[in-house]
């Protein structure tokens, strides 16, 4: 789908997702007319968003959504972690920790992850996390 109202008409349905995870979303904040404000959707926090790295403007771009069920907005970190990938324009990355999730003391990593498809084949990038 490449509108955000798709998603605002079905929010019955995507309310019921603990995560919504978005690729190739072609987005970049600074360009959106009132900002992060067109991006929000019920139930779910201010989506966490990255610029596509790509210079050509076209395709790239990631964003996650947090439901407010799962935690809340505080308990929400973006981090970038060393690793073998890192900058590779044939690839883009977005790491958070949901820190408490679901009020269960428990942290959760999450990774989205997006390669264009028109790129040459390579391996997969390896992270240390700690």
């Amino acid at each position: 789908y490449n509108s955000i109202g798709f998603f605002r008409e079905e929010m019955e349905t995507y309310s019921n997702f603990d995560v919504l995870s978005f690729n190739e979303t072609n987005c970049t904040l600074t360009k959106l007319p009132n900002g992060v404000i067109d991006l929000i959707l019920e139930n779910f926090h201010e989506p966490i968003l990255q610029d596509p790295i790509r210079k050509t403007g076209r395709g790239g771009g990631l964003a996650l959504y947090i439901n407010k069920k799962v935690c809340d907005q505080e308990q929400i970190e973006s981090f970038r972690p060393n690793f073998e990938g890192d900058g590779d324009p044939n690839g883009e990355f977005q790491f958070l920790k949901i820190h408490d999730c679901k009020r269960s003391n428990k942290t959760k990593l999450l990774v989205n992850v997006y390669r264009s498809p028109s790129r040459k084949k390579k391996k997969v990038p390896t992270a240390t996390l700690r």
